[in-house]
């Protein structure tokens, strides 16, 4: 029986809450910004689906999509409070919703084994 993930059910509540804000938001941002918060949103799902569905070796790729868009999602949340477009609180509870499916991330990745801590001498090698 194939079952959802917590993670996606919690990234499909947070969705939810963006199509809340969506409804509520004054035109002139709603056909740009928050259209584009949605599809980002809709694409972190669609990698956390992805992530579900693939080989154990490919999980970790999918994650980290999933978490670049969690992030720029978290960001464009952001830049609408920064605006005051819309009621605070609503964007408050969906940036602690994001936070939850986040650190969700965190430990799906932790699982894949991606996010262990370098040793001193894999540390020095690194450069940007």
């Amino acid at each position: 029986m194939d079952t959802t993930p917590p993670i996606i059910v919690r990234m499909y509540d947070a969705y939810k809450q963006i199509v809340d804000i969506t409804m509520h938001m004054p035109k002139r941002w709603r056909y740009g910004l928050v259209v584009s918060i949605e599809h980002t949103a809709l694409d972190c799902m669609s990698e956390l689906i992805m992530a579900k569905k693939a080989p154990k070796q490919f999980k970790a790729a999918y994650l980290i999509k999933a978490s670049s868009h969690l992030e720029i999602t978290t960001l464009k949340l952001r830049l609408v409070l920064e605006h005051a477009l819309i009621n605070e609180t609503k964007i408050f509870q969906t940036q602690a919703s994001h936070a939850e499916v986040g650190r969700s991330l965190v430990v799906g990745l932790n699982r894949c084994k991606v996010l262990k801590s370098p040793t001193v001498e894999e540390e020095s090698q690194i450069s940007f």
